[in-house]
């Protein structure tokens, strides 16, 4: 049996919508999933599409996901490159992509989709380690129609502007 490969979901958002389409379990079934305590606490609840009901996440309990914590000393070295590049990103963003950079995760793989967070990693060189949460799901021979903000063309727009970014910057 080959290891599942070990995903890392930065933003609150993408977990909330992957529960409101149902979709939750076939990503923990596939992946060896990664979350940080900051991303953890802003996954509450979601309103059931159907039948309008608040169901709560409870994450914190889940024996499906690996949590991670960073102290924010830990985060300084991102603060600081990120800062001087005038760019800024919430926390549990932060804390995902620490973890990618910083080597604890090395072949962890971030599914992204916001803005900031994905200009963020390109310009901290992670390029190659980051997919769109549409990607994610073909990639284990899924399909996921989660919305225009998390898909693949919106992905590559973003990826194409922090590359652009990326290469001004190194030429600054």
């Amino acid at each position: 049996m080959t290891a599942k490969s070990k995903l890392i979901i930065p933003d609150a958002n993408v977990i909330i919508r992957l529960h409101e389409l149902h979709k939750w379990q076939v990503l923990v079934n596939n992946y060896d999933v990664m979350i940080s305590e900051t991303v953890v606490e802003e996954c509450e609840f979601y309103n059931d599409p159907i039948t309008k009901k608040k169901i709560i996440i409870d994450l914190k309990n889940s024996t499906e996901i690996g949590i991670f914590a960073f102290e924010a000393s830990k985060l300084s070295e991102i603060d600081s490159i990120l800062r001087k590049k005038g760019r800024s990103i919430d926390d549990g963003e932060k804390e995902s992509i620490a973890a990618v950079y910083n080597k604890i995760y090395p072949d962890a793989i971030l599914c992204l989709a916001e803005r900031a967070a994905i200009i963020s990693a390109v310009l901290l060189g992670l390029k190659d380690n980051m997919v769109s949460p549409e990607t994610a799901f073909s990639n284990i021979g899924q399909t996921l129609k989660i919305g225009c903000e998390y898909s693949e063309s919106s992905f590559r727009s973003v990826l194409k502007e922090a590359s652009i970014i990326f290469i001004q910057d190194s030429n600054a």
